[in-house]
């Protein structure tokens, strides 16, 4: 009986191991991702399922999921501070940088479009960000334009703030012969993890 796919799959990967792991270390991914989808084929888009906050009910619908992840990283982010008011006080003060208050400028949006890595995991908009990177002046002062109107407005589109969840195989975890970056044991011995890929579509950005 010849051996199963997912056996032939991992087989392939430890033979190629050394290639791939080289577009990893040259953060050439646009080669690694193409050596990965040789042997597993093309990604397949799916929604992951999300359990309500009581733990009773499986939330499908996107709306729901969203809805979800927000109120969880709501209540991560914006806990509520235990330091009382006399510590605060005794830290020592600085000067305030009040240009950080300013609305976003076009030369902010062309050094945070050249920190964009090529090669990246399109977004929704299924635009490459090298257009983005290599783009002429007046691009750049378009999207200056429509960055300082979310600064404006004080919020950001929904569709940019999507995130795309991408499967990364780790070659083999169930059998234990790759070791993952990121530490941890991924559950179901699948041979694969997920990366959650939290960049919007086309353009955001860090503009500091």
């Amino acid at each position: 009986m010849p051996p199963p796919l997912q056996e032939l799959q991992d087989v392939w990967i430890v033979q190629n191991d050394a290639e791939i792991q080289g577009y990893a270390d040259r953060n050439e991914m646009k080669n690694f991702f193409k050596a990965i989808k040789a042997i597993y084929g093309p990604y397949i888009k799916r929604t992951a399922p999300l359990l309500s906050s009581d733990g009773t009910t499986l939330l499908t619908e996107k709306s729901q999921i969203l809805k979800r992840w927000a109120e969880h990283f709501r209540s991560v982010l914006n806990c509520s501070s235990a330091i009382s008011d006399a510590t605060i006080d005794r830290v020592p003060q600085v000067d305030m940088k009040n240009d950080l208050d300013l609305p976003p400028s076009l030369p902010e949006t062309i050094r945070a479009m050249q920190q964009i890595s090529s090669g990246k995991a399109l977004g929704s908009d299924v635009i490459p960000p090298e257009v983005y990177k290599h783009s002429r002046p007046r691009l750049m002062a378009e999207l200056t334009t429509l960055l300082k109107e979310m600064w404006r407005q004080g919020q950001v589109p929904q569709d940019l703030k999507d995130a795309t969840i991408v499967h990364l195989y780790m070659e083999m975890w169930r059998q234990g012969q790759i070791r993952a970056r990121c530490g941890g044991t991924p559950r179901g011995g699948s041979g694969r993890a997920s990366h959650i890929r939290l960049l919007p579509p086309a353009v955001f950005l860090t503009i500091s």
